[in-house]
């Protein structure tokens, strides 16, 4: 008797916990949503962390390679401006405007901004270099290239690219912007062994820099990417191209209007020259 009770005890026992699990509520998957938060959470701190290792050891090369940059001599940088008689020097009063918003248009857009160095305009030449290998593109603001015609070698190397950055930013702590403007544009290379704007002009156009007209400051502006290249006498096509990319950007930042732009891509890039 004993044992029939205990059995059906045991199956009714048996029996409600079996209804009592039937009526408990299931427990519910976690939304979709939820999981993707926490996912791009992840995704978003793994980021983070490679980018604060990346930068401690980018950081770390460019001190290395800053380090053994040649201290910056402002007697030096001075000299190697003036190329002697054959060079028409000019002062920073003496650069049209015209002249000036050229260069700083197709070369340096943010030269009144930025210390020496246009972290924006790095970063994407970094980005362009990652693609297509160092030096596919430089990014180096007028500063940063006033110290590689005076101070530094043309190699296209991280350490060159490293002092240049580092002496950019003592160069912009001792001399002014307009300074460093008037030493760049005499320092610039011109085919023919000539140096400075104002030469280039007499030489090209048989002017002063105050008479150039728009289309003749953005040729020599443009020339100076590539000054063999770019050369309106022997490559009319490319000066063109080129030209007409500075008087674009001088457009685009306001300082000509774009019927000015459009009136100066219609001369033809030889039709001033001497």
């Amino acid at each position: 008797m004993s044992d029939e009770f205990l059995t059906r005890s045991e199956y009714k026992r048996q029996q409600r916990q079996k209804q009592e699990q039937e009526i408990a509520p299931q427990p519910q998957k976690k939304p979709k949503k939820k999981r993707k938060l926490r996912f791009l959470r992840r995704l978003i701190a793994f980021l983070v962390t490679v980018a604060i290792i990346v930068g401690v050891i980018g950081g770390g090369v460019f001190a290395y390679y800053a380090s053994s940059a040649p201290p910056l001599d402002e007697a030096k940088v001075k000299e190697e401006v003036h190329k002697g008689d054959n060079q028409i020097y000019v002062t920073a009063d003496e650069i049209p405007s015209r002249v000036r918003n050229a260069f700083v248009a197709i070369e340096d857009a943010r030269f009144y901004d930025h210390h020496g160095v246009d972290f924006i305009r790095f970063g994407g030449a970094l980005l362009a270099n990652v693609k297509g290998g160092f030096g596919a593109q430089g990014g180096s603001t007028i500063t940063q290239q006033l110290v590689k015609n005076t101070l530094l070698s043309p190699e296209k190397t991280p350490r060159r690219k490293a002092q240049e950055m580092w002496l950019a930013i003592q160069m912009e702590r001792h001399f002014s912007k307009q300074q460093i403007l008037e030493m760049y544009v005499n320092s610039i290379y011109y085919p023919g062994n000539i140096y400075g704007v104002a030469t280039a002009a007499e030489k090209y156009y048989g002017k002063n820099l105050d008479d150039l007209k728009i289309h003749e400051a953005a040729m020599l502006a443009g020339m100076q990417q590539n000054p063999n290249g770019y050369d309106p006498r022997d490559h009319p096509q490319a000066a063109k191209n080129r030209r007409d990319q500075v008087l674009d950007a001088m457009a685009a930042h306001g300082y000509i209007t774009a019927d000015e732009a459009e009136q100066s891509k219609s001369v033809p890039v030889q039709a001033t020259l001497q």
